[in-house]
């Protein structure tokens, strides 16, 4: 990180290396951590990261929340060719859903932020 009176040079994203004062510097990225991946998301998309913020906690409860990790464990013996490694996606929530909604009953009209949750 380069700094010229309380600046800091800010590098494009795409490159890896740039010069400024007449320095050379190559940066090497770094994973970024869960904070950092949030400010990002809340700087950069700050419409989208609202509507997920409001589809995530909007309404939710604890016991909703353990309705959905309870969903998802049912939905894995529900759907074919599943195994312990296999992903599940917004989709599976959106199948067997007159039988889910018997099932899940905290987690009804709470449609939209299954897949933020």
């Amino acid at each position: 990180k380069l700094a010229q009176g309380g600046k800091t040079v800010v590098f494009p994203s795409t490159a890896t290396s740039a010069a400024a004062w007449g320095l050379r510097v190559t940066a090497k990225p770094r994973g970024f951590t869960t904070e950092g991946v949030l400010r990002v998301a809340r700087e950069a998309a700050a419409a989208e990261w609202e509507t997920f913020k409001r589809l995530a906690m909007q309404g939710w409860c604890s016991e909703a929340d353990r309705q959905l990790v309870a969903l998802a464990e049912w939905l894995v013996t529900k759907l074919p060719n599943t195994s312990a490694s296999a992903e599940l996606h917004y989709k599976d929530f959106q199948r067997f859903r007159p039988e889910r909604r018997k099932l899940f009953p905290a987690l009804d009209g709470l449609e939209e932020g299954l897949g933020a949750r």
